[in-house]
Order: structure tokens, then sequence, then C-alpha cells
């Protein structure tokens, strides 16, 4: 990636333009459970909100350009269940998992009637070429335990909390 400088004679100012990137914001706003706990999911990602150079269809995302870049995901886990849930999240390159990218976290049991939430968030660097595919998979221990949008509320005001953000910004 290459940078252009424009300089004018006599003056104090350098405007540097900066590289062409490429990057993404995507998110899912729908409910997610798993089948059983012996099976894992690909988790879906039904909205892009803006994107430049990476594509998606649902969960997959295809990079448009070979780059190094910043992966980012944060999932909201919602427990109906009265014991603890274990939940597992990983990565897959190219449908092939990427090692050392699991992820385990521990969701709260339901309590007072009100099931238990945790976000897990993961970020990882990695380097892609043209037309490489990116997916993000998960189980749980429990099909009680489920990746859960959290409505909008107006007291107090706060906007919805969707239940899978993902970010992806080429950093070279």
């Amino acid at each position: 990636t290459a940078a252009t400088v424009d300089v004018t004679a006599g003056t104090d100012t350098v405007l540097i333009n900066p590289p062409d990137l490429a990057y993404l914001h995507a998110y899912d706003t729908t409910t997610q459970s798993v089948a059983n706990v012996t099976t894992s999911k690909k988790i879906d990602v039904n909205t892009l909100d803006l994107g430049y150079e990476i594509s998606r269809s649902d969960g997959t995302f295809t990079f448009l350009r070979s780059g190094t870049y910043l992966v980012s995901l944060s999932v909201q886990f919602q427990n109906s269940a009265t014991s603890i849930s274990d939940t597992n999240i990983f990565v897959k390159k190219n449908n092939q998992p990427v090692p050392y990218s699991s992820s385990y976290s521990a969701v709260p049991s339901s309590h007072g009637g009100t099931p238990g939430k945790l976000i897990t968030m993961v970020s990882f660097v990695m380097q892609f070429v043209t037309y490489d595919t990116l997916e993000f998979w998960w189980h749980s221990d429990n099909v009680n335990c489920q990746i859960y949008t959290i409505p909008a509320s107006t007291n107090p005001d706060a906007p919805v909390s969707p239940g899978v953000i993902v970010t992806i910004t080429q950093v070279s």
C-alpha cells in the first residue's frame, strides 16, 4: 500500500492522503441457537452497516484485497438455564479452523427468573489474500444458551444491542 504526499513550497503544511484500505462493519439482530451440544454452528451476520473491499454473505466474509487485517468480533450470549453454560467461539479461514483461535466463556445461569448475560469479545490480526474467506463458529454445552439481541429501550434511552458485531480493518 502506498501513500501520496502533496507538498506546497513555502508553507508549513504537508497533506498526506491515507492509503486505500479495506474495511467492514456488520452486525446481527437475530436470536441464534445451537441444535445440540455436540455440533458447532456458523455465526450469522445479517446486516452490513458499511464496507469496502470485503464482501459479506450471511456469516461468510470474502476478502477482495490482500493484506493484513485487524478482525474483531463481539458476541452477546443469554443463558436461560439454571446452570452456567460454557460457550466456545473459533475462527475458520477458507473453511478450515484457525489454530489457536478458540475462545471459551462461561455464561452465568438464570437468576431470579432473569437469564444470565455475557459479552465475549475477541480480536485477531490475520493475513488474507484475495478471495480468502473468514467465518466465526460457536457451540455451547447447553441448548438454552443463545446469541441474543437486546431491544432498544426508552427508560433509560438505549439503542439496540446486537447479538453479534463484526469489525474488520485492513492495517497494511
